[in-house]
């Protein structure tokens, strides 16, 4: 395991760098979650896989739509580095954050080139990326 807190864990699968949000994120403040992107993005940068699949499906953080500038600025660069091909995301079920972490990712997917879809479970993800 590549992290492993209350709020997210991360580890290698293969070729796939994996990233899955825990459901207590509903007590994590704003400065929790950046404090887990910013290890996210050393891990990225460490790892330097290709293929990242990140499961939001347990996610109970809002995230907000101000905070999406930061959010690139601290993932890009990981992303570059690791030179990113494919990117998964296993989406939430509410729609609210459904639609925050879609503009997160398309501005993301915007900034830097790589492709990016989302799945209902994990393992359709997984097998996207290695395909």
């Amino acid at each position: 395991m590549l992290i492993s807190t209350k709020y997210l864990e991360a580890w290698e699968d293969n070729k796939i760098l994996c990233f899955r949000w825990l459901p207590p994120t509903s007590e994590m403040s704003v400065q929790e979650y950046f404090e887990h992107l910013e290890e996210s993005a050393k891990v990225i940068e460490k790892a330097g896989k290709q293929y990242i699949c990140l499961d939001t499906s347990k996610l109970n953080f809002t995230i907000p739509l101000n905070l999406h500038d930061k959010i690139n600025d601290i993932l890009l660069p990981a992303y570059e580095k690791s030179s990113i091909k494919k990117l998964a995301i296993v989406m939430p079920q509410e729609l609210i954050k459904n639609l925050s972490i879609s503009e997160t990712i398309s501005k993301q997917k915007h900034l830097h080139d790589f492709e990016s879809k989302y799945f209902p479970e994990l393992e359709a993800a997984k097998e996207w990326l290695l395909a």
